[in-house]
């Protein structure tokens, strides 16, 4: 449909105007307007709530998304947070624990000191130290002879003891019992594989066994 500039006056003309007088009989053109135009003027915020409305169901997902990044950092800066307070905490500690070993290892030193110190001997010794050291001296050598004494002692009964066990053993030895062509000795030691006296009538029929005529020997 093709509209022309004619029917275009003509509709203008056939739309009342309406024409506001102020009190000095004057128009007032702020308000002189056609009823076409106030209807477009009242038509147009209808249309810029419906176009509001599509570009605020158009970003709703978008604001959805940005507020999950949001949250989702917020909750990583509070976990390198707790774990910067964590770490922070531990090196407190072992600081602490530190400080601790270093205070006892002063401690020790000083102690040691002290008592090097009270070992340590004055520049000036006293008139009675040489007295004590000669009398000191006299008892260690009294004690030292004792000693010596008492070691002479129990060499001289240690011999005494041996020489008395020889001489029982000559006796026991020197004990023999005569029975017969037999001679019986008793021996204090038990020894199975101590071999007896030789006997000279024994000795002799053994030797004339072992060499008798019979067994044809040159």
């Amino acid at each position: 449909m093709v509209v022309t500039r004619s029917r275009l006056d003509t509709q203008s003309a056939a739309k009342p105007k309406k024409i506001k007088f102020n009190d000095d009989d004057t128009i007032n053109e702020s308000e002189y307007n056609t009823a076409e135009e106030n209807e477009t003027v009242n038509d147009e915020p209808n249309g810029s709530e419906s176009s509001a409305s599509e570009s605020d169901s158009d970003e709703a997902p978008e604001e959805e998304s940005t507020s999950t990044a949001k949250s989702a950092l917020i909750d990583e800066q509070r976990r390198q947070k707790a774990l910067r307070r964590q770490v922070m905490k531990e090196q407190k500690h072992l600081r602490r624990l530190q400080d601790q070993h270093n205070k006892q290892q002063q401690e020790l030193k000083r102690s040691r000191s002290q008592t090097e110190k009270q070992i340590e001997l004055p520049e000036f010794l006293p008139d009675d130290i040489m007295t004590d050291i000669q009398t000191s001296g006299v008892n260690d050598e009294y004690t030292e002879k004792k000693n010596t004494y008492k070691k002479f002692d129990d060499e001289k009964d240690i011999r005494a003891s041996k020489i008395e066990k020889l001489k029982a053993l000559k006796k026991s030895r020197s004990a023999a019992i005569q029975k017969g062509p037999v001679r019986v000795q008793v021996h204090t030691t038990i020894n199975k594989k101590q071999v007896p006296m030789a006997e000279r009538k024994i000795v002799g029929s053994r030797d004339k066994w072992l060499h008798r005529k019979s067994l044809n020997r040159k």
